[in-house]
């Protein structure tokens, strides 16, 4: 896993050496063991390297190959077999290494070749021969790209601070990007930063940057809305055949040397990631963030993956009261290069804070399945409303039944929510509590509010969902997994480690998302695929577990148990942006506080939004102070 840096001056100047260094060394995080450059005559490319496939010279990158100049972040774990093949047809390669395919693969199928990949990455290729800059992102952007302008340069870059290390680069608030974020509570971005005019390439998009005319283009070469119904037969059959292709991705993001960690939080997919590498005979070293408070203590579903498996098992015991005691919550918001929505991000960020200290740089984790497996509660309500608007009332009622116990929710209150929001799905797309509304609505200032657009809470978060495969379409690619590979990224980057991902192999998802919806959600359970292709290796604990926390944080004592702290992170908040808040966050947190309303999410967004912003030197107010972190020597001090 590594990180790039390019610099491209449609001007024709040299790009100065220092420029591109400095650039590439705000990322050393993402690739300790090494830095390389090539520079063409209006061009430089930076790479930074974190050695994991192939340590030889003949790896290192910028790496030449043919008439191809590659800068690489990522795996492309089927690269023996590409290998095997393009040497059938002449191709002759010197390293071991997955980069060097991707060329010979380039000049062998042109910009097709990446629909060959299974794997993840974010590459730049410079392409001699038709003077082109060939940029690829992987099908579900598992490795980060973005793009900009400074000062008439353009750039791309592994994670956006590294645009602070350029002269020109006057960072300023995407205003549509803070809204969403502090009124929707979202920060799943797959196109547009917090940034103004710094963008993210999309994932399964191309970007091609013509050097010759300095335009540039950006392409989509893989969409999801294409993969139909699959010819499953029984749930049998289809688990029988999950299990094929979850085993055979488990074997390649094993496919290493190196010692392998695993996350495990005790639910059904990082069990499943530890019990099938058990299965094919992987030993793995699991890594577990823990929490002892009620309603977030998970460490009894751990140990009973950890005796089932045998694996040595970590436990790291997060004191969430860090975040703002010890100003975690700056040095997290800086490497995320935006606010984080919770206080889940910091006990992400404990587990491979963990597994550094063990010396591991590959880690696995279950992201992915609970967008395409309906681990959320919204597929439940949907797959309800499937059997009512089809006229299934038997089946209606059976699944009514069954999901309320299953997830431990009240039969009424389930009913009123598929009945009373019926009509075009608005118990998805405009449920928001009565408590929460008045919170967000209070501490918003209503000028700001007004110029965003904010007449009413509706927000179509879910889209024209018609089905269940179409709502997980939109939760692979709008409103969750961006955020959660976002985050995933840049926390286990930030401790140089590479994340691993096999339930995002593609044939897998592609594989569930042709799937009835009853082969999903079943008898209640959802996750049903999955749950009968591993029942034999599955704790019964686990297998019979419908509660879902994710990475959880008892972020309400956060703000029960650090009142000063709270109170003048806020006031700095209204201080830095007039324009944004009310003076009502303050009454807010304290009637909080003082047990008059309950806890909203709103008060810890606010405080992470000026969090993130003090450490970019954002701020309305023309008298805060803006702090001197991004000068290169002060953020690697900081490393």
């Amino acid at each position: 896993m590594c990180g790039i840096s390019v610099i491209i001056d449609p001007e024709k100047r040299q790009i100065q050496e220092a420029d591109i260094k400095r650039m590439n060394n705000i990322i050393r995080h993402r690739g300790p063991d090494g830095d390389g450059y090539y520079h063409g005559n209006h061009f430089a490319l930076g790479h930074r390297a974190l050695n994991i496939t192939d340590f030889s010279i003949e790896g290192r990158q910028p790496m030449c190959y043919l008439d191809y100049v590659i800068i690489h972040n990522g795996e492309i774990y089927n690269f023996r077999h590409l290998r095997d093949r393009l040497q059938k047809k002449g191709y002759e390669f010197r390293s071991n290494s997955d980069t060097e395919v991707i060329m010979a693969a380039y000049d062998c199928w042109g910009s097709d070749c990446v629909e060959y990949f299974s794997g993840m990455w974010a590459f730049v290729l410079y392409d001699k021969k038709n003077h082109v800059l060939f940029c690829s992102r992987d099908r579900y952007g598992i490795k980060p790209m973005f793009y900009s302008q400074v000062s008439r340069r353009f750039v791309i870059g592994s994670e956006i601070k590294q645009l602070t290390a350029l002269e020109g680069f006057s960072p300023s608030l995407n205003a549509e990007a803070a809204f969403n974020y502090l009124f929707h509570a979202s920060i799943a971005g797959t196109k547009q930063s917090f940034f103004d005019g710094v963008q993210y390439l999309p994932a399964g998009h191309n970007l091609f940057y013509d050097l010759r005319s300095h335009q540039f283009s950006v392409k989509q070469w893989y969409d999801i809305k294409k993969i139909g119904a699959n010819n499953a037969g029984s749930l049998h059959d289809a688990a029988d055949r999950f299990g094929e292709l979850f085993t055979n991705s488990i074997l390649e993001h094993t496919s290493t040397k190196l010692p392998i960690g695993a996350c495990l939080s005790g639910g059904l997919d990082s069990t499943a990631i530890v019990g099938t590498a058990k299965k094919i005979n992987r030993k793995i070293i699991s890594f577990s963030s823990c929490y002892t408070q009620h309603g977030y203590n998970e460490i009894h579903y751990i140990n009973d993956a950890v005796q089932a498996y045998g694996f040595e098992n970590f436990k790291s015991y997060p004191d969430i009261s860090q975040l703002f005691a010890d100003e975690l919550v700056e040095k997290i918001v800086y490497h995320q290069d935006q606010p984080i929505l919770s206080g889940s991000f910091f006990s992400e960020y404990k587990v491979f804070e963990s597994a550094a200290e063990q010396e591991i740089r590959i880690m696995l984790s279950g992201q992915g399945a609970d967008e395409y497996l309906c681990g959320y509660g919204e597929f439940s309500q949907l797959y309800l409303l499937q059997l009512l608007k089809n006229g299934k009332l038997s089946s209606f009622a059976r699944a009514l039944t069954s999901i309320a116990g299953k997830q431990d929710i009240p039969m009424s209150q389930l009913l009123k929510s598929v009945v009373v929001f019926s009509a075009a799905f608005d118990f998805l797309n405009k449920r928001i509590d009565q408590a929460h509304r008045n919170s967000v609505v209070e501490c918003l200032q209503p000028t700001w509010l007004k110029k965003m657009g904010a007449d009413t809470m509706v927000k179509p978060r879910f889209g024209n969902v018609k089905s269940v495969s179409d709502l997980s379409k939109n939760a692979l690619f709008d409103y969750s997994l961006p955020h959660q590979l976002h985050s995933e990224d840049r926390n286990s980057m930030l401790f140089s480690i590479e994340s691993r991902l096999p339930f995002l192999d593609h044939r897998l998802v592609e594989f569930c998302l042709g799937l009835p919806d009853k082969y999903l959600i079943s008898n209640g359970a959802t996750k049903a695929a999955l749950r009968e292709s591993l029942r034999s290796i599955l704790p019964a604990s686990i297998y019979n577990r419908h509660l879902k926390l994710a990475f959880p944080g008892p972020e309400e004592s956060l703000f029960r148990n650090n009142y000063h702290q709270v109170m003048a992170r806020l006031k700095k908040c209204l201080h830095d942006f007039p324009d944004i808040f009310t003076p009502q966050i303050l009454k807010v947190y304290q009637d909080y506080f003082n047990g008059r309303l309950p806890y909203s999410n709103i008060l810890f967004r606010i405080i992470s939004f000026g969090a993130w912003a003090g450490q970019f030197g954002l701020s309305e107010s023309p008298q805060a102070v803006k702090k001197s972190f991004l000068s290169v020597d002060n953020v690697l001090s900081k490393m």
